[in-house]
């Protein structure tokens, strides 16, 4: 069981849906299934996660959120709207090698942000 449990989230795992750009308007649209099983807790989830993309003078918006799917043998969809939490990022590519970034994220139910951060990356 656990063989077929592990295989089915390695070919899962490997599914994703690739961002889609509509047209020349900048905005793009995508998605992506992360499904995993853990050896330990013997349990095998899967989390959706759609996202919408915006870019405007070298500037890359990002919004996303994740579904809960399927999680602890039964499926989440029901509960996935519960308490909605919503990733908002920023980039900004300041030279090919450094980018600038702000994320957060927004909390529906509370109306409020959560995790809220400032950063830069440098990649060689």
């Amino acid at each position: 069981m656990k063989f077929a449990a592990i295989t089915a989230a390695a070919l899962l795992t490997a599914t994703s849906i690739s961002a889609a750009e509509i047209g020349s308007t900048g905005i793009t649209i995508g998605a992506e299934a992360d499904t995993k099983y853990d050896l330990d807790a013997e349990d095998l989830s899967l989390t959706l996660t759609p996202e919408v993309g915006y870019t405007l003078m070298g500037l890359d918006f990002t919004a996303e959120m994740d579904i809960d799917v399927y999680s602890n043998e039964e499926f989440q969809l029901q509960d996935a709207f519960d308490a909605p939490m919503i990733g908002l990022e920023v980039e900004y590519e300041l030279l090919p090698s450094l980018e600038l970034y702000g994320k957060t994220t927004w909390d529906v139910d509370a109306g409020d942000t959560s995790s809220s951060s400032i950063g830069a990356t440098f990649s060689f």
